[in-house]
């Protein structure tokens, strides 16, 4: 059974492609509204926060804090969106590229920098985090998918995309997480998040997704 994370990955997902598909139909019904005059704050609200109350029940306190992890915009998220930034861009690329930065604080995707596998201050605190579920829920086992940008060689594409996969899987193994609770996969420049025509898309595109399945 998928749980917790896996429904929180499907749901990001299900709304990056839902906000380029109602922005595309909004474009073909003849409305007239500029990118310019989108409004350059989007608010994002995924679940509900669940504080959690008792110091004597630490179990309870525990879930509470893995609950918080996987729903990890529970508070609402303030997205500003800088549209028309590249003109390289068509409209629809840009909504793709705005509706894949809503991803980039997620603790589930990992980016770095060009033709690099290392990880970044940001990076290990995501990684944290994760380390802190697996931590308290043995049986969760994960699969690192990685990826790269277009540019380049597709042979070379694929071994940066599968080394950045398991510079991630190398880290959590350091912090004692068990390698065959791990499975890193490398995909190239394969299911792009957005056009590669721009930098920050580049940007976004080298990346090591992460998913979490708990039985």
């Amino acid at each position: 059974m998928f749980i917790g994370v896996k429904i929180y990955h499907l749901t990001m997902m299900t709304i990056f492609y839902c906000l380029c598909t109602l922005w595309a139909m909004m474009s073909l019904s003849g409305c007239n509204q500029s990118p310019k005059n989108i409004p350059s704050e989007i608010t994002l609200i995924i679940g509900q926060e669940k504080p959690s109350n008792g110091l004597a029940e630490e179990s309870v306190a525990d879930t509470a804090d893995i609950e918080e992890d996987l729903t990890e915009n529970s508070k609402p998220t303030n997205v500003f969106a800088e549209t028309g930034s590249d003109h390289n861009l068509s409209g629809l690329e840009e909504i793709r590229l705005k509706a894949a930065q809503m991803l980039a604080s997620s603790h589930f995707y990992i980016f770095f920098e060009t033709n690099s596998n290392e990880l970044s201050p940001k990076a290990i605190e995501k990684l944290d985090r994760i380390y802190k579920i697996l931590s308290k829920k043995i049986d969760a086992k994960l699969t690192l998918n990685g990826y790269s940008d277009s540019i380049g060689a597709l042979s070379i594409n694929q071994m940066v995309s599968e080394v950045r996969a398991y510079s991630v899987k190398s880290y959590l193994s350091g912090r004692g997480i068990k390698p065959s609770r791990m499975m890193a996969l490398g995909h190239g420049a394969e299911k792009s998040l957005a056009s590669n025509k721009s930098a920050e898309g580049r940007r976004l595109n080298r990346r090591v997704e992460i998913e979490l399945t708990i039985p």
